[in-house]
């Protein structure tokens, strides 16, 4: 059970290592903003997607494609508004 006033959550374990590979590969980057374990990294990490130049970005990896990017592509809802503004996944 987790501490009072917070949430436990579970994910599978490919979901599991990919977030911990990149915390990896972006571990001295990421303690210069001061977060300095794997923990810190994944709390309060919400991944905000936006169109930039026609394209979506991701604000969290600061990429054009990512597996956040992937996610919103696979919400039907906003693939089809994504499909009618030509908005396309690079993939």
């Amino acid at each position: 059970m987790p501490k009072a006033g917070f949430k436990s959550i579970t994910v599978s374990e490919v979901v599991y290592n990919k977030f911990h590979d990149v915390y990896k590969k972006n571990r001295q980057e990421l303690a210069m903003k001061g977060i300095n374990s794997f923990a810190g990294y994944i709390k309060n990490r919400i991944a905000e997607v936006a169109i930039q130049n026609g394209e979506l970005y991701c604000m969290l990896c600061e990429e054009k494609d990512c597996f956040h990017i992937g996610f919103v592509f696979s919400l039907p809802d906003v693939y089809e508004v994504l499909n009618a503004r030509g908005i396309k996944h690079q993939r």
